[in-house]
């Protein structure tokens, strides 16, 4: 389920403690706190480096010391990501749009972990709808995803939701709750922390079948129990 606002997409993590380093902003927040994560993925956009550079700066000038307490991040197009995050300075968080879970090897076109952590990157995207339906990534590999980043220290946003006609068939919270243990597969608790989530339901705002403000009250109550449950069965492994 996808929340469009502007420019920005608001993640379905409602806390949590960025894994960033440097000179960028870092919150001390805690699961408890409830400290909001403002999130927003270019996809396939803009087209030249102009284009993101002027986007960029539209966006960081709405982001000050003024605004409403949030973390906020931005999730460009790879050919972008360091220009983008010299241009929007401290205020906002700059992640990649996926990663390869491969460390190195015969992968042509592949971005691996290491990679973007040595340009700063501590953020990705792991499960969107687009990498699922249009590239077929499998929860297997999205969960070697998730993995592989918490490994480097760095942070991922995990991406859940169902197709529209799994919706329509009343399959939300089932769907949802097999991809957040698949996802999630092998990841102890203390590390939860590090993995937001992320609503990305494909095809339905776009249909507008429903008003956009329903979409989470509808979600939470059928797969949230199953978040729950993962993050009880990881305390045993700490």
């Amino acid at each position: 389920m996808k929340l469009a606002i502007a420019s920005l997409l608001f993640g379905s993590s409602a806390a949590f403690s960025p894994a960033l380093s440097g000179n960028k902003f870092t919150s001390s927040t805690q699961l408890s706190a409830r400290k909001p994560f403002i999130t927003g993925n270019w996809k396939l956009n803009p087209q030249t480096k102009d284009e993101a550079l002027e986007l960029a700066g539209a966006i960081a000038a709405s982001v000050n010391e003024e605004s409403p307490e949030a973390d906020v991040a931005l999730f460009v197009p790879y050919v972008f990501i360091e220009s983008v995050a010299d241009k929007v300075g401290d205020w906002i968080n700059i992640g990649a749009e996926g990663v390869c879970p491969e460390g190195g090897g015969a992968y042509t076109g592949a971005i691996s972990a290491p990679m973007l952590k040595s340009v700063g990157v501590q953020w990705a995207l792991a499960g969107h709808s687009e990498r699922r339906v249009i590239y077929g990534e499998t929860d297997d590999y999205i969960n070697s995803q998730c993995v592989k980043l918490i490994e480097e220290g760095m942070s991922v946003m995990l991406c859940i939701g169902e197709s529209l006609a799994e919706f329509e068939q009343d399959l939300a919270g089932s769907v949802c709750a097999v991809q957040l243990k698949k996802g999630s597969r092998e990841l102890q608790r203390k590390i939860w922390i590090r993995l937001p989530l992320r609503m990305s339901q494909f095809g339905l705002l776009e249909q507008e079948r429903l008003p956009l403000l329903r979409l989470p009250r509808m979600f939470m109550p059928l797969a949230v129990p199953s978040l729950l449950i993962c993050m009880t069965k990881r305390l045993l492994m700490v």
